[in-house]
């Protein structure tokens, strides 16, 4: 799992981050919101082990292809733009 923006996602290999909300008030409860492209940008899978810059707020998501033999990355800032694919 990986916070960005203030969202929550899980994150595997095979597909888009998955985005959950986390509440912890009375009980833990986990809600499945959806799978986001962010604004359809995002147009690669993406890896559990996607990271985040503490300093920038950016996150760097990379997948390798399904299909073919590529790493795909891209690198999305703290206000969810792209900025680099």
């Amino acid at each position: 799992m990986i916070h960005h923006s203030k969202k929550t996602f899980a994150l595997h290999e095979a597909d888009l981050p998955f985005n959950i909300q986390v509440e912890t008030k009375a009980n833990l409860d986990i809600k499945s919101i959806d799978y986001d492209d962010f604004e359809g940008q995002l147009k690669h899978n993406a890896s559990a082990h996607s990271k985040i810059n503490k300093k920038t707020g950016e996150l760097f998501v990379f997948g390798t292809g399904l299909e073919k033999a590529v790493c795909n990355y891209s690198l999305i800032n703290k206000d969810r733009k792209l900025i680099n694919h």
